[in-house]
Protein backbone atom coordinates (compact mmCIF):
# COMPACT_ATOMS: atom_id res chain seq x y z
CA UNK A 1 0.00 0.00 0.00
CA UNK A 2 2.65 2.30 0.86
CA UNK A 3 4.38 1.50 -2.36
CA UNK A 4 1.53 1.86 -4.51
CA UNK A 5 0.97 5.59 -3.08
CA UNK A 6 4.95 6.48 -3.68
CA UNK A 7 4.57 5.41 -7.42
CA UNK A 8 1.40 6.95 -8.04
CA UNK A 9 3.25 10.38 -6.93
CA UNK A 10 6.32 9.90 -8.86
CA UNK A 11 4.53 9.65 -11.82
CA UNK A 12 2.49 12.21 -11.18
CA UNK A 13 5.57 14.38 -10.98
CA UNK A 14 7.36 13.18 -13.94
CA UNK A 15 4.20 14.08 -16.10
CA UNK A 16 4.44 18.03 -14.71
CA UNK A 17 1.66 20.26 -13.14
CA UNK A 18 -1.51 20.61 -14.34
CA UNK A 19 -3.46 22.90 -15.88
CA UNK A 20 -5.24 24.27 -12.67
CA UNK A 21 -1.57 24.24 -11.14
CA UNK A 22 -0.15 26.47 -13.79
CA UNK A 23 -3.10 28.63 -13.36
CA UNK A 24 -2.96 28.99 -9.75
CA UNK A 25 0.53 29.80 -9.87
CA UNK A 26 0.05 32.19 -12.11
CA UNK A 27 -2.54 34.07 -9.94
CA UNK A 28 -0.30 33.99 -7.42
CA UNK A 29 2.24 35.88 -9.03
CA UNK A 30 0.20 38.41 -10.14
CA UNK A 31 -0.47 39.30 -7.24
CA UNK A 32 3.10 39.39 -5.83
CA UNK A 33 3.45 41.97 -8.78
CA UNK A 34 0.38 44.12 -8.05
CA UNK A 35 1.44 43.97 -4.21
CA UNK A 36 4.66 45.42 -4.91
CA UNK A 37 3.87 48.29 -7.07
CA UNK A 38 0.97 48.83 -4.32
CA UNK A 39 3.71 48.50 -1.45
CA UNK A 40 5.93 51.20 -3.67
CA UNK A 41 2.90 54.10 -3.72
CA UNK A 42 2.55 53.24 0.00
CA UNK A 43 5.89 53.57 0.75
CA UNK A 44 6.35 56.84 -1.23
CA UNK A 45 3.47 58.21 0.21
CA UNK A 46 4.05 56.62 3.41
CA UNK A 47 7.80 58.77 3.37
CA UNK A 48 5.48 62.02 2.14
CA UNK A 49 3.21 61.74 5.21
CA UNK A 50 5.95 61.47 7.61
CA UNK A 51 7.97 64.53 6.11
CA UNK A 52 4.56 66.41 6.59
CA UNK A 53 4.14 65.01 9.92
CA UNK A 54 7.54 66.15 11.42
CA UNK A 55 7.33 69.45 9.46
CA UNK A 56 4.04 69.53 11.48
CA UNK A 57 5.76 68.79 14.43
CA UNK A 58 8.80 71.27 13.97
CA UNK A 59 6.03 74.60 13.84
CA UNK A 60 4.86 72.91 16.84
CA UNK A 61 8.41 73.49 18.42
CA UNK A 62 8.66 77.24 16.50
CA UNK A 63 5.85 78.19 18.78
CA UNK A 64 6.73 76.95 21.85
CA UNK A 65 10.40 78.39 20.92
CA UNK A 66 8.35 82.00 20.78
CA UNK A 67 6.11 81.28 23.77
CA UNK A 68 4.87 78.40 25.92
CA UNK A 69 2.87 78.43 29.44
CA UNK A 70 4.98 76.95 32.75
CA UNK A 71 2.56 73.71 33.75
CA UNK A 72 1.54 74.88 36.87
CA UNK A 73 2.21 78.32 36.92
CA UNK A 74 0.74 81.72 35.68
CA UNK A 75 3.82 82.44 33.42
CA UNK A 76 5.44 82.04 30.33
CA UNK A 77 8.73 80.85 29.20
CA UNK A 78 10.26 81.72 25.71
CA UNK A 79 12.08 84.10 23.30
CA UNK A 80 9.00 86.62 24.08
CA UNK A 81 9.31 86.70 27.81
CA UNK A 82 12.77 87.02 27.63
CA UNK A 83 13.12 89.79 25.14
CA UNK A 84 9.86 91.34 24.92
CA UNK A 85 8.47 91.09 20.97
CA UNK A 86 8.52 88.32 18.50
CA UNK A 87 11.16 87.89 16.28
CA UNK A 88 11.75 89.35 12.98
CA UNK A 89 13.28 85.39 11.53
CA UNK A 90 14.94 82.60 12.29
CA UNK A 91 18.24 84.55 12.62
CA UNK A 92 16.91 86.01 15.90
CA UNK A 93 15.13 82.84 17.49
CA UNK A 94 18.19 80.37 16.77
CA UNK A 95 21.22 82.79 17.34
CA UNK A 96 20.01 85.58 19.07
CA UNK A 97 21.85 87.79 16.25
CA UNK A 98 19.58 91.15 14.62
CA UNK A 99 20.20 91.27 11.05
CA UNK A 100 21.15 94.78 10.13
CA UNK A 101 21.89 94.40 6.21
CA UNK A 102 24.90 95.14 6.24
CA UNK A 103 26.16 93.83 9.48
CA UNK A 104 24.47 91.92 12.82
CA UNK A 105 24.30 92.40 16.54
CA UNK A 106 24.15 90.27 19.06
CA UNK A 107 20.99 90.90 21.63
CA UNK A 108 21.61 90.79 24.93
CA UNK A 109 22.55 88.10 26.99
CA UNK A 110 20.24 86.46 29.75
CA UNK A 111 20.78 88.90 32.89
CA UNK A 112 18.98 90.56 35.16
CA UNK A 113 17.71 94.14 33.98
CA UNK A 114 16.89 96.92 36.56
CA UNK A 115 13.44 98.31 35.65
CA UNK A 116 13.68 102.47 33.81
CA UNK A 117 11.05 104.66 35.54
CA UNK A 118 10.55 107.68 33.62
CA UNK A 119 8.26 110.86 34.70
CA UNK A 120 7.37 111.94 31.23
CA UNK A 121 8.56 109.33 28.92
CA UNK A 122 8.59 110.01 25.14
CA UNK A 123 5.10 110.79 23.95
CA UNK A 124 5.33 108.50 20.34
CA UNK A 125 6.70 105.64 22.07
CA UNK A 126 5.98 105.98 25.76
CA UNK A 127 9.64 104.45 26.08
CA UNK A 128 11.67 106.51 28.94
CA UNK A 129 13.88 108.78 27.60
CA UNK A 130 15.03 111.27 29.98
CA UNK A 131 14.83 112.13 34.10
CA UNK A 132 15.37 108.55 34.36
CA UNK A 133 15.49 106.00 37.66
CA UNK A 134 16.35 102.55 37.99
CA UNK A 135 14.67 100.91 40.31
CA UNK A 136 17.03 98.81 41.96
CA UNK A 137 15.29 96.88 44.03
CA UNK A 138 12.96 94.73 41.66
CA UNK A 139 14.98 93.55 38.71
CA UNK A 140 13.32 91.25 36.32
CA UNK A 141 15.33 88.85 34.03
CA UNK A 142 16.30 90.01 30.17
CA UNK A 143 17.99 88.79 27.02
CA UNK A 144 18.69 86.13 25.00
CA UNK A 145 19.14 82.27 26.79
CA UNK A 146 22.02 80.58 25.42
CA UNK A 147 25.82 80.39 25.61
CA UNK A 148 27.52 83.42 23.53
CA UNK A 149 30.12 82.02 21.15
CA UNK A 150 32.56 84.62 19.93
CA UNK A 151 34.99 83.39 17.00
CA UNK A 152 36.52 86.91 16.47
CA UNK A 153 34.80 88.34 13.84
CA UNK A 154 31.28 86.95 14.51
CA UNK A 155 29.42 86.69 17.69
CA UNK A 156 26.27 84.43 18.21
CA UNK A 157 24.65 82.06 20.92
CA UNK A 158 24.05 78.53 21.01
CA UNK A 159 21.65 76.51 23.01
CA UNK A 160 19.07 78.59 22.33
CA UNK A 161 15.22 78.02 21.85
CA UNK A 162 15.26 76.07 19.00
CA UNK A 163 16.85 72.25 18.92
CA UNK A 164 18.59 72.69 15.53
CA UNK A 165 20.38 69.65 13.89
CA UNK A 166 23.82 69.85 14.15
CA UNK A 167 26.38 72.12 11.84
CA UNK A 168 29.41 74.35 11.83
CA UNK A 169 30.06 75.54 15.37
CA UNK A 170 31.59 78.69 14.31
CA UNK A 171 29.12 80.44 11.71
CA UNK A 172 25.77 80.33 11.68
CA UNK A 173 25.62 82.30 8.14
CA UNK A 174 26.82 79.07 6.18
CA UNK A 175 25.45 76.22 3.72
CA UNK A 176 26.46 73.89 7.10
CA UNK A 177 25.10 75.74 9.41
CA UNK A 178 22.82 73.86 12.46
CA UNK A 179 19.50 74.54 11.27
CA UNK A 180 15.76 73.88 12.36
CA UNK A 181 14.84 72.08 8.99
CA UNK A 182 11.36 72.01 7.37
CA UNK A 183 11.81 67.99 6.88
CA UNK A 184 12.75 68.14 3.33
CA UNK A 185 15.85 69.32 3.54
CA UNK A 186 15.00 73.00 1.46
CA UNK A 187 16.98 76.00 0.97
CA UNK A 188 15.12 79.02 1.01
CA UNK A 189 15.69 81.41 -1.91
CA UNK A 190 14.26 85.26 -2.71
CA UNK A 191 10.73 85.48 -1.78
CA UNK A 192 10.55 82.75 1.28
CA UNK A 193 10.45 85.83 3.67
CA UNK A 194 7.83 87.99 3.21
CA UNK A 195 6.95 91.75 5.45
CA UNK A 196 3.12 92.66 5.70
CA UNK A 197 3.25 95.96 6.97
CA UNK A 198 -0.29 97.38 8.59
CA UNK A 199 -1.31 98.41 5.25
CA UNK A 200 -0.68 95.69 3.67
CA UNK A 201 1.86 95.75 1.39
CA UNK A 202 3.99 92.59 1.08
CA UNK A 203 7.40 93.63 0.60
CA UNK A 204 9.72 89.78 -0.13
CA UNK A 205 13.54 89.92 1.58
CA UNK A 206 15.66 89.47 -1.23
CA UNK A 207 19.53 88.59 -0.81
CA UNK A 208 22.87 88.83 -3.43
CA UNK A 209 25.33 86.31 -3.65
CA UNK A 210 27.55 89.83 -1.75
CA UNK A 211 25.85 89.87 1.23
CA UNK A 212 26.81 88.93 4.37
CA UNK A 213 24.28 86.52 5.04
CA UNK A 214 21.20 84.93 2.51
CA UNK A 215 17.57 84.40 2.71
CA UNK A 216 18.07 80.49 3.86
CA UNK A 217 20.27 82.11 6.74
CA UNK A 218 16.88 83.89 7.73
CA UNK A 219 14.93 81.22 7.16
CA UNK A 220 15.87 77.87 7.32
CA UNK A 221 13.90 76.69 4.67
CA UNK A 222 10.76 77.56 5.76
CA UNK A 223 8.82 80.03 3.94
CA UNK A 224 7.52 82.78 6.57
CA UNK A 225 5.44 85.81 6.52
CA UNK A 226 6.38 87.84 9.28
CA UNK A 227 3.31 91.04 9.92
CA UNK A 228 4.28 94.36 11.51
CA UNK A 229 2.84 97.16 13.02
CA UNK A 230 3.59 100.56 14.90
CA UNK A 231 1.07 98.35 17.15
CA UNK A 232 4.15 96.03 18.54
CA UNK A 233 7.29 96.12 19.99
CA UNK A 234 10.10 96.67 17.37
CA UNK A 235 13.50 96.42 17.61
CA UNK A 236 14.15 100.45 17.77
CA UNK A 237 12.35 103.20 19.90
CA UNK A 238 10.01 103.87 16.64
CA UNK A 239 9.12 102.12 13.72
CA UNK A 240 6.84 99.05 13.20
CA UNK A 241 7.40 95.70 14.85
CA UNK A 242 6.31 92.24 14.50
CA UNK A 243 2.87 91.30 15.65
CA UNK A 244 2.27 88.16 13.80
CA UNK A 245 4.31 84.77 11.90
CA UNK A 246 3.28 82.52 9.86
CA UNK A 247 5.05 79.61 8.90
CA UNK A 248 4.59 76.48 6.53
CA UNK A 249 6.50 74.10 4.30
CA UNK A 250 7.19 74.76 1.05
CA UNK A 251 7.13 71.23 0.24
CA UNK A 252 8.71 68.32 -2.09
CA UNK A 253 9.52 70.23 -4.83
CA UNK A 254 11.10 73.18 -2.81
CA UNK A 255 9.56 75.78 -4.66
CA UNK A 256 7.66 78.40 -2.97
CA UNK A 257 4.19 78.33 -4.36
CA UNK A 258 4.93 75.75 -6.71
CA UNK A 259 2.21 73.87 -8.54
CA UNK A 260 1.26 70.23 -8.45
CA UNK A 261 2.43 68.24 -11.66
CA UNK A 262 2.79 65.23 -12.98
CA UNK A 263 4.83 62.85 -11.24
CA UNK A 264 5.87 65.06 -8.52
CA UNK A 265 3.88 63.50 -5.95
CA UNK A 266 1.85 63.88 -2.49
CA UNK A 267 3.09 67.55 -0.71
CA UNK A 268 4.23 68.69 -4.10
CA UNK A 269 2.55 72.00 -3.35
CA UNK A 270 3.41 73.72 0.11
CA UNK A 271 2.08 72.42 2.54
CA UNK A 272 -0.32 74.16 4.46
CA UNK A 273 -0.01 76.74 7.11
CA UNK A 274 1.45 75.03 9.87
CA UNK A 275 1.81 77.62 12.36
CA UNK A 276 0.07 80.65 12.96
CA UNK A 277 1.67 83.12 15.61
CA UNK A 278 -0.83 86.00 16.20
CA UNK A 279 -1.01 89.00 18.62
CA UNK A 280 -3.26 86.92 20.98
CA UNK A 281 -0.54 84.17 21.06
CA UNK A 282 1.98 86.53 22.87
CA UNK A 283 0.51 89.69 24.40
CA UNK A 284 -2.43 91.17 25.66
CA UNK A 285 -4.09 94.33 25.13
CA UNK A 286 -3.28 97.35 28.06
CA UNK A 287 -7.25 97.50 28.43
CA UNK A 288 -7.10 94.19 29.48
CA UNK A 289 -4.65 94.86 32.85
CA UNK A 290 -6.74 95.42 35.55
CA UNK A 291 -4.97 96.76 38.69
CA UNK A 292 -5.48 95.91 42.31
CA UNK A 293 -4.03 98.11 45.17
CA UNK A 294 -3.86 96.23 48.35
CA UNK A 295 -4.00 98.45 51.72
CA UNK A 296 -2.66 95.35 53.81
CA UNK A 297 -0.40 97.91 55.80
CA UNK A 298 -1.40 97.66 60.02
CA UNK A 299 -2.40 100.83 61.53
CA UNK A 300 0.97 100.79 64.01
CA UNK A 301 3.10 99.96 60.83
CA UNK A 302 5.63 103.18 60.23
CA UNK A 303 4.92 103.11 56.45
CA UNK A 304 1.65 104.60 57.29
CA UNK A 305 2.28 107.20 54.48
CA UNK A 306 1.37 104.58 51.89
CA UNK A 307 -1.76 105.20 52.40
CA UNK A 308 -3.07 107.93 49.95
CA UNK A 309 -4.32 111.07 52.04
CA UNK A 310 -5.43 113.93 49.50
CA UNK A 311 -2.51 113.35 46.73
CA UNK A 312 -3.88 111.87 43.62
CA UNK A 313 -2.22 108.44 42.85
CA UNK A 314 -1.41 106.16 40.40
CA UNK A 315 0.09 102.88 39.43
CA UNK A 316 2.71 102.48 36.45
CA UNK A 317 2.96 99.20 34.71
CA UNK A 318 7.06 98.95 33.51
CA UNK A 319 7.29 96.68 30.02
CA UNK A 320 10.88 95.65 29.17
CA UNK A 321 11.94 95.38 25.19
CA UNK A 322 15.31 93.51 25.37
CA UNK A 323 15.41 93.51 21.93
CA UNK A 324 16.77 96.86 21.89
CA UNK A 325 20.65 97.46 22.15
CA UNK A 326 20.16 98.76 25.11
CA UNK A 327 16.89 97.81 26.65
CA UNK A 328 14.21 100.28 26.41
CA UNK A 329 11.28 100.53 29.04
CA UNK A 330 7.69 101.51 28.22
CA UNK A 331 5.78 103.09 30.66
CA UNK A 332 1.60 102.11 30.91
CA UNK A 333 -0.18 104.46 33.37
CA UNK A 334 -3.13 104.07 35.22
CA UNK A 335 -6.42 106.17 36.06
CA UNK A 336 -5.74 108.43 38.86
CA UNK A 337 -7.09 107.54 42.58
CA UNK A 338 -6.93 109.30 45.91
CA UNK A 339 -7.74 106.70 48.65
CA UNK A 340 -8.13 102.95 49.58
CA UNK A 341 -9.91 101.32 51.90
CA UNK A 342 -8.21 100.75 55.21
CA UNK A 343 -7.41 97.03 55.05
CA UNK A 344 -8.96 96.85 51.38
CA UNK A 345 -8.36 96.70 47.86
CA UNK A 346 -8.75 100.15 44.82
CA UNK A 347 -9.62 98.47 41.03
CA UNK A 348 -8.03 100.64 38.96
CA UNK A 349 -7.88 100.59 35.67
CA UNK A 350 -5.07 101.51 32.98
CA UNK A 351 -5.14 104.68 30.40
CA UNK A 352 -5.26 103.71 26.76
CA UNK A 353 -2.46 104.99 25.11
CA UNK A 354 -2.62 107.81 22.34
CA UNK A 355 -3.62 106.93 18.64
CA UNK A 356 -0.24 104.78 17.02
CA UNK A 357 1.32 104.22 20.29
CA UNK A 358 1.15 100.12 21.21
CA UNK A 359 -1.44 99.12 23.52
CA UNK A 360 0.36 95.39 23.22
CA UNK A 361 1.92 94.41 26.27
CA UNK A 362 4.02 91.41 25.62
CA UNK A 363 3.57 88.01 28.25
CA UNK A 364 6.42 87.87 30.99
CA UNK A 365 7.73 89.61 33.96
CA UNK A 366 7.07 93.39 34.34
CA UNK A 367 6.93 95.55 37.22
CA UNK A 368 4.18 97.84 38.89
CA UNK A 369 5.55 100.74 40.70
CA UNK A 370 3.13 102.90 42.89
CA UNK A 371 3.26 106.51 41.50
CA UNK A 372 1.75 110.24 42.74
CA UNK A 373 0.58 112.50 40.57
CA UNK A 374 1.00 116.15 40.79
CA UNK A 375 0.99 117.94 37.16
CA UNK A 376 0.27 121.21 38.78
CA UNK A 377 3.28 121.77 41.20
CA UNK A 378 6.50 123.21 39.46
CA UNK A 379 8.94 121.04 41.65
CA UNK A 380 7.82 117.62 39.91
CA UNK A 381 7.15 116.54 36.72
CA UNK A 382 3.72 115.50 35.95
CA UNK A 383 4.45 111.75 37.49
CA UNK A 384 6.74 110.72 40.16
CA UNK A 385 7.34 108.22 42.94
CA UNK A 386 7.01 109.43 46.51
CA UNK A 387 10.59 111.20 47.34
CA UNK A 388 11.09 111.47 51.34
CA UNK A 389 8.22 109.72 53.67
CA UNK A 390 5.53 111.40 56.45
CA UNK A 391 3.86 109.38 59.09
CA UNK A 392 1.18 110.58 61.27
CA UNK A 393 1.95 109.82 64.74
CA UNK A 394 -0.84 111.08 66.55
CA UNK A 395 -3.82 112.33 64.54
CA UNK A 396 -5.22 115.76 65.88
CA UNK A 397 -9.23 115.85 66.87
CA UNK A 398 -11.75 118.80 66.51
CA UNK A 399 -12.69 118.46 70.01
CA UNK A 400 -9.29 120.22 70.48
CA UNK A 401 -7.68 117.66 73.37
CA UNK A 402 -5.21 116.07 70.84
CA UNK A 403 -2.52 117.97 69.33
CA UNK A 404 -1.43 116.58 65.09
CA UNK A 405 1.53 115.37 65.27
CA UNK A 406 3.62 114.37 62.19
CA UNK A 407 7.03 112.57 61.31
CA UNK A 408 9.26 113.26 58.31
CA UNK A 409 12.23 111.67 56.88
CA UNK A 410 14.31 113.10 54.37
CA UNK A 411 17.01 111.69 52.51
CA UNK A 412 20.30 113.10 52.65
CA UNK A 413 21.02 114.05 49.28
CA UNK A 414 24.61 115.65 47.88
CA UNK A 415 24.11 119.09 46.03
CA UNK A 416 20.44 119.02 47.00
CA UNK A 417 17.81 120.83 48.69
CA UNK A 418 14.67 120.18 50.61
CA UNK A 419 11.24 121.94 51.91
CA UNK A 420 8.53 120.99 53.69
CA UNK A 421 4.69 122.10 52.12
CA UNK A 422 1.21 121.54 53.54
CA UNK A 423 -1.82 121.83 52.77
CA UNK A 424 -3.17 123.00 55.90
CA UNK A 425 -6.32 123.92 54.70
CA UNK A 426 -7.31 121.51 52.59
CA UNK A 427 -8.50 122.78 49.60
CA UNK A 428 -6.31 120.72 46.91
CA UNK A 429 -4.76 124.70 45.31
CA UNK A 430 -0.90 123.67 45.44
CA UNK A 431 -0.65 127.58 44.62
CA UNK A 432 -1.48 128.63 48.39
CA UNK A 433 0.27 125.73 50.17
CA UNK A 434 2.51 126.50 53.36
CA UNK A 435 5.25 126.06 52.39
CA UNK A 436 8.75 126.62 54.07
CA UNK A 437 11.69 128.16 52.16
CA UNK A 438 14.43 125.18 50.28
CA UNK A 439 17.26 123.83 52.98
CA UNK A 440 20.44 121.91 52.73
CA UNK A 441 20.16 118.71 52.95
CA UNK A 442 23.55 117.20 53.03
CA UNK A 443 25.23 115.37 56.18
CA UNK A 444 27.47 118.03 56.22
CA UNK A 445 24.94 120.58 56.66
CA UNK A 446 22.86 118.51 59.47
CA UNK A 447 25.27 116.50 61.32
CA UNK A 448 25.86 118.73 64.30
CA UNK A 449 23.04 119.35 66.71
CA UNK A 450 23.99 123.19 66.61
CA UNK A 451 22.88 122.80 62.77
CA UNK A 452 19.78 120.64 63.06
CA UNK A 453 18.41 122.95 65.83
CA UNK A 454 18.85 126.27 63.81
CA UNK A 455 17.36 123.78 61.12
CA UNK A 456 14.15 123.45 63.08
CA UNK A 457 13.83 126.72 64.03
CA UNK A 458 14.25 128.55 60.46
CA UNK A 459 11.08 125.45 59.35
CA UNK A 460 9.35 126.69 62.55
CA UNK A 461 9.46 130.31 61.88
CA UNK A 462 8.14 129.44 57.74
CA UNK A 463 6.13 126.99 58.32
CA UNK A 464 4.20 128.92 61.20
CA UNK A 465 4.03 132.08 58.28
CA UNK A 466 2.88 130.22 55.84
CA UNK A 467 0.18 128.19 57.52
CA UNK A 468 -1.37 131.58 58.82
CA UNK A 469 -1.55 133.01 55.57
CA UNK A 470 -3.42 129.95 53.94
CA UNK A 471 -5.49 129.77 56.95
CA UNK A 472 -6.26 133.21 56.97
CA UNK A 473 -5.38 133.61 61.01
CA UNK A 474 -2.73 134.30 63.13
CA UNK A 475 -0.49 132.88 65.53
CA UNK A 476 -0.28 128.89 64.32
CA UNK A 477 2.28 127.57 67.26
CA UNK A 478 4.61 124.36 66.10
CA UNK A 479 7.23 122.50 67.97
CA UNK A 480 9.66 121.16 65.49
CA UNK A 481 12.71 118.70 66.31
CA UNK A 482 15.26 117.08 63.88
CA UNK A 483 17.24 114.44 64.63
CA UNK A 484 19.81 111.92 61.98
CA UNK A 485 18.61 108.81 61.47
CA UNK A 486 21.30 107.01 59.34
CA UNK A 487 21.13 108.72 55.65
CA UNK A 488 17.87 110.65 57.14
CA UNK A 489 16.81 113.17 58.63
CA UNK A 490 13.93 113.16 61.25
CA UNK A 491 11.49 116.06 61.43
CA UNK A 492 8.92 115.75 64.19
CA UNK A 493 6.29 118.48 64.27
CA UNK A 494 2.96 119.26 66.60
CA UNK A 495 0.71 121.74 65.33
CA UNK A 496 -1.30 123.95 66.71
CA UNK A 497 -3.51 126.76 65.76
CA UNK A 498 -4.41 129.33 67.10
CA UNK A 499 -6.50 129.55 70.22
CA UNK A 500 -10.33 129.61 69.44
CA UNK A 501 -9.77 128.57 65.64
CA UNK A 502 -12.17 126.02 64.72
CA UNK A 503 -10.22 122.61 64.56
CA UNK A 504 -7.89 124.19 66.14
CA UNK A 505 -6.08 120.43 66.90
CA UNK A 506 -7.71 119.30 63.95
CA UNK A 507 -6.41 116.24 61.89
CA UNK A 508 -4.50 118.04 59.44
CA UNK A 509 -3.62 116.19 56.00
CA UNK A 510 0.27 115.04 55.66
CA UNK A 511 3.16 116.61 55.18
CA UNK A 512 5.19 116.72 51.74
CA UNK A 513 9.26 116.77 51.24
CA UNK A 514 9.91 118.40 48.12
CA UNK A 515 13.36 118.83 46.47
CA UNK A 516 14.78 120.98 44.49
CA UNK A 517 15.57 120.87 41.90
CA UNK A 518 14.76 117.53 41.37
CA UNK A 519 17.51 115.38 39.64
CA UNK A 520 16.03 111.82 38.57
CA UNK A 521 19.33 110.69 38.20
CA UNK A 522 20.48 111.13 41.72
CA UNK A 523 17.90 111.77 44.27
CA UNK A 524 17.21 108.62 46.45
CA UNK A 525 13.66 107.37 46.10
CA UNK A 526 11.40 105.53 48.33
CA UNK A 527 8.78 103.52 46.10
CA UNK A 528 6.43 100.48 46.36
CA UNK A 529 6.46 98.03 43.81
CA UNK A 530 6.78 94.40 42.73
CA UNK A 531 6.84 92.28 39.85
CA UNK A 532 4.07 90.98 37.96
CA UNK A 533 3.58 88.26 35.02
CA UNK A 534 1.49 88.90 32.73
CA UNK A 535 -0.25 85.81 30.16
CA UNK A 536 -1.10 86.39 26.72
CA UNK A 537 -4.70 87.16 24.93
CA UNK A 538 -6.58 87.11 28.68
CA UNK A 539 -7.75 89.50 30.69
CA UNK A 540 -5.08 90.14 33.60
CA UNK A 541 -5.83 90.81 37.37
CA UNK A 542 -2.30 92.30 38.81
CA UNK A 543 -1.84 93.08 42.34
CA UNK A 544 0.02 95.59 43.92
CA UNK A 545 0.18 95.68 47.72
CA UNK A 546 1.47 98.74 49.24
CA UNK A 547 3.72 96.99 52.09
CA UNK A 548 5.88 96.22 49.24
CA UNK A 549 8.76 99.27 50.40
CA UNK A 550 11.67 99.34 48.71
CA UNK A 551 14.41 102.28 49.02
CA UNK A 552 16.76 103.10 45.86
CA UNK A 553 20.09 104.13 45.96
CA UNK A 554 21.83 105.52 42.99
Amino acid sequence: MIRKTNSYYSARHRNGFTLLELLLVVFILSLLALSAISLTDSLDSSQDQFRYEQARNQAGKFEKGLIQRVVGQQSVSGFVSDMGGLPNNFLELAFGVKDNISAVTPFIQHQLIMPVFDGTPDALTLYHDSEDVFITGLPVTKGFRGSLISTGSVDFYAGSYLNLVSGSAINYRTASKSTFGDAWGTTATNGFLNTINAIGTITPTNRLSSDHISVDDLTHGWAMDVFTSPDAFSNTASGEGTHQIHLKAVGKDGLLNGALGAGTGTYAIDVPMLSTTTRNDWATDIADIHIEVVNDLSTSSNILDAVPDGTSYAVRLLVCNAKTTTPLWRQYDSLSFSTIPANGIRSVSMVNPAAGVTRLVPAGEHVLVLTRNTPLNPNFVDVDTPLGRTIELVNGNSANTTYEQQRLYVLALTGRNFRITLDSDDDQDLLDYANTSYQPCTLADIDTISERSALSAALKTALEATIDTERGVSGTTLNISCELAGNQLRIDITYQLPAGTPGQYANLPRARVEYSPPNYATDQFQYRGQIVNVLPGQPNHLRLYLSSLFTFTP
